[in-house]
C-alpha cells in the first residue's frame, strides 16, 4: 500500500500542476505534436516507439525521450508535448513505450530498453541515419531508464550500438540514485527489494565507472515530492569526477517534481537552460 507520506507528497505536488497542463495528463490532447510514425518492437501492445519529426530537421542529432509515470502509467503519444520542443529546435524525437507496472518490473523493462535499440537501430539504418548520434533524455522514471541506458553498458550488447553513440542526456527529475529513494509499493515493484540484486541493477549510480566525458544536464527541485533531491545531489557528486566537469546540475529553488518538466508546456528559465545546453554542446 501507499504510504501516507507519499500520498501527500503527490498531492503536494498535483497542486503544483499547471491547469492548462491537464488536457495532457487527462487525454484530451491529440495524438502527436508532429506527424509520426509508429513502429512495434514486440508482440505485447506496450512495445512501441514513436517518431516524431517536424518539417525543420536541422540538427545532427537525434532524440530519444523516456516518458514519466512512475513506469506504471503514460504513453509516448499522451505524452508527446515532450516532443514539441525538440522538434522546433530542429531534432527528430523518438519517445518509446514499454510494458508497465504491476503486471511487469524491471526484469521486462530491462528487456524493453534492449529491444528499443535494436529497433532504433534497424530504424536509423533504413533512414540512413546511423551516423547521427543520440542524446538520451526522459523524465521522472524515464530519466532513469535514459540514465540505465547511458550508464550500463551490458544494455548494448548485440544491439548494434556502442557507448560512442550516445552524445549525452538530459535526465529531468529522475530517480537516478535508488539508494537514496523513500521506499515506496511502486519502488518495490519495480526494482524489488533493496537487498536484491535487481535493486541494484535498476539504479543508474551503481553502474558508474570509467570516465564518460558526455554533456550531461540534471535538472531537479529542491522541494521535489517524489524523487528526493538529495539523492540526486549525491549522484551528482560521484558523476562529477568520471565526467570532466561535463555534468551541469541545474537545480530549481522550491521546485516541484512538475516543475522539472514544465519547460514542456511553458516557456520559462528551465526551458531556457535547456535550449542554452542543446545549442551549446550538440551544434
Amino acid at each position: 500500500m501507499l504510504s501516507v507520506k507519499l500520498i501527500k507528497e503527490v498531492l503536494k505536488e498535483l497542486k503544483y500542476f499547471p491547469r492548462h497542463a491537464y488536457k495532457v495528463t487527462s487525454g484530451r490532447m491529440k495524438t502527436g505534436v508532429y506527424p509520426h510514425q509508429k513502429y512495434t518492437y514486440g508482440p505485447h501492445k506496450k512495445q512501441y516507439l514513436c517518431w516524431f519529426e517536424s518539417q525543420n530537421i536541422v540538427q545532427d542529432h537525434i532524440i530519444i525521450f523516456y516518458h514519466g509515470g512512475g513506469w506504471t502509467f503514460g504513453t509516448p503519444e499522451l505524452f508527446s508535448d515532450r516532443a514539441k520542443l525538440f522538434g522546433e529546435l530542429g531534432y527528430p524525437v523518438i519517445m518509446p513505450s514499454h510494458r508497465k507496472l504491476p503486471l511487469h518490473s524491471y526484469k521486462e523493462i530491462r528487456e524493453d530498453l534492449i529491444l528499443t535499440l535494436k529497433k532504433v537501430y534497424e530504424i536509423l539504418k533504413t533512414k540512413g541515419c546511423l551516423h547521427k548520434k543520440i542524446i538520451l533524455s526522459g523524465m521522472s522514471s524515464g530519466g532513469n531508464l535514459a540514465g540505465l541506458l547511458l550508464l550500463d553498458h551490458s544494455l548494448l550488447e548485440n544491439t548494434g550500438f556502442s557507448k560512442d553513440h550516445f552524445a549525452g542526456a538530459l535526465l529531468c527529475g529522475a530517480p537516478v540514485n535508488l539508494d537514496g529513494m523513500t521506499d515506496s509499493f511502486v519502488l518495490v515493484n519495480y526494482a524489488g527489494k533493496r537487498t536484491d540484486k535487481s535493486f541494484k541493477d535498476a539504479s543508474p549510480m551503481s553502474h558508474l565507472s570509467g570516465e564518460l566525458e558526455k554533456p550531461i544536464l540534471v535538472i531537479h527541485g529542491t522541494e521535489d515530492g517524489l524523487v528526493n533531491f538529495e539523492s540526486t545531489a549525491e549522484f551528482v557528486k560521484k558523476i562529477s569526477p568520471l565526467n570532466n566537469a561535463l555534468t551541469d546540475f541545474y537545480i530549481i529553488p522550491k521546485g516541484s517534481h512538475l516543475k522539472a518538466v514544465s519547460w514542456a508546456y511553458e516557456d520559462n528559465e528551465v526551458r531556457a537552460k535547456i535550449v542554452n545546453w542543446l545549442a551549446n554542446n550538440f551544434r
